[in-house]
């Protein structure tokens, strides 16, 4: 069987096209929003400079809030800040690898937070080598 033209560039084109799908990977997708739906409260904190650790009590009023996309934030039983959320997914400055930040209100350009939920706990920390870590415990 002679080879035109045509079969040529037709093979050529097949064997880019599964070259470059074979290559694509998908993107893991950010933490279900429905995974962080409920109340979450403060139960222990680390600070990123000192490394000291601080328990907290249940019922010490220091809680995050989440809905389908509206958060609050209380601090001693009074909301400090409320407004909307996304959740997306960002290369961690610490470890380099893909993580889940939480961004507040649209502002892509504040302190990063990231998020991981595990058992029911919720870790939430600045993604910076001397960020403090906060975990809360959902209740």
């Amino acid at each position: 069987m002679k080879k035109t033209p045509k079969h040529l560039l037709f093979s050529l084109t097949l064997l880019l096209f599964s070259f470059l799908f074979s290559e694509c990977k998908k993107a893991e997708p950010a933490v279900a929003n429905e995974l962080i739906i409920g109340k979450w409260e403060l139960r222990s904190s680390f600070n990123g400079l000192s490394g000291s650790e601080t328990k907290y009590l249940a019922g010490n009023g220091n809680e995050l809030r989440f809905t389908t996309n509206t958060y609050e934030i209380y601090s001693n039983g009074k909301i400090s800040q409320n407004g909307q959320y996304q959740i997306a997914k960002v290369k961690s400055v610490l470890s380099g690898e893909m993580v889940d930040q939480i961004i507040y209100d649209n502002n892509t350009n504040s302190v990063h937070v990231t998020i991981k939920i595990q058992n029911n706990q919720l870790t939430y920390a600045v993604d910076a080598f001397d960020g403090p870590i906060n975990i809360y415990e959902r209740y």
